[in-house]
């Protein structure tokens, strides 16, 4: 049974066996950095380098969005264990990790130089059903800057800027092409699909997640249904 995280300290380190957004469990081999801090998991043969908000630890811990998190490399029980302390607030659904030991590592990466932010499109953990998603013609809503700004069809022009919704439009045809927003930035119009926007209340469709979209009135709303692969996101649309 999962426990509030908000007050407990997250901790991990080789040999734990942690749990991903489908709830299967993975045994942890080490960590690496790459622009974030990353736990390198195994389950049978399959090896995943997961962000380190995205598992739970062994005692149902894991990160909350609108919290700062100092790490901390090392404890009575291991010299190399994982520890994210709660520093603080943070913006609301960001997520800030930052470090302060000059003399440790993790992931080959000085804690010291450890300093960044991660938006989450969330207010709730990583593996808790996520808000419904709504957006309305006339509305603003923020190109994605994250894994879904590149995700599927290419990189994504407009990534971090903020649009102004002119319509939402159906598919071009039954069972085929997904709805999409014309969206204004500032003059120049464009044209996605609905899983790239962040709307007006900061939420976004969340990897790991199937939705349920529908349109209504010059409203689309995306629903979560079920959990699916942690690293994709997919969507049920009504035909045209």
């Amino acid at each position: 049974m999962k426990r509030s995280s908000h007050d407990k300290q997250f901790r991990v380190q080789a040999g734990d066996i942690v749990t991903l957004s489908d709830l299967t469990k993975w045994k942890v081999e080490g960590f690496s950095f790459q622009h974030e801090i990353r736990v390198r998991v195994k389950r049978n043969s399959v090896i995943r380098y997961m962000a380190v908000h995205k598992v739970r630890d062994p005692n149902g811990v894991a990160l909350i969005p609108g919290t700062h998190y100092l790490v901390i490399v090392g404890d009575s029980e291991s010299r190399f264990a994982l520890r994210l302390q709660n520093f603080g607030p943070c913006k609301m659904s960001h997520i800030r990790i930052q470090g302060r030991d000059k003399t440790r590592k993790i992931g080959g990466k000085v804690v010291s130089q450890i300093d960044y932010k991660k938006f989450c499109g969330s207010e709730r953990a990583f593996d808790e059903e996520p808000e419904t998603i709504a957006i309305e013609v006339g509305s603003q809503v923020l190109m994605r800057s994250d894994f879904a700004a590149d995700h599927y069809y290419g990189a994504i022009e407009m990534a971090g800027k903020y649009g102004i919704v002119e319509s939402i439009d159906k598919p071009t045809r039954p069972l085929g092409w997904a709805s999409t927003l014309m969206v204004d930035f500032s003059g120049v119009r464009k044209q996605y699909r609905i899983f790239r926007f962040v709307d007006a209340s900061g939420h976004m469709m969340q990897l790991g997640w199937s939705y349920r979209v529908e349109r209504k009135n010059g409203m689309l709303t995306a629903k979560p249904i079920r959990r699916i692969d942690p690293d994709r996101v997919e969507w049920s649309d009504p035909d045209p």
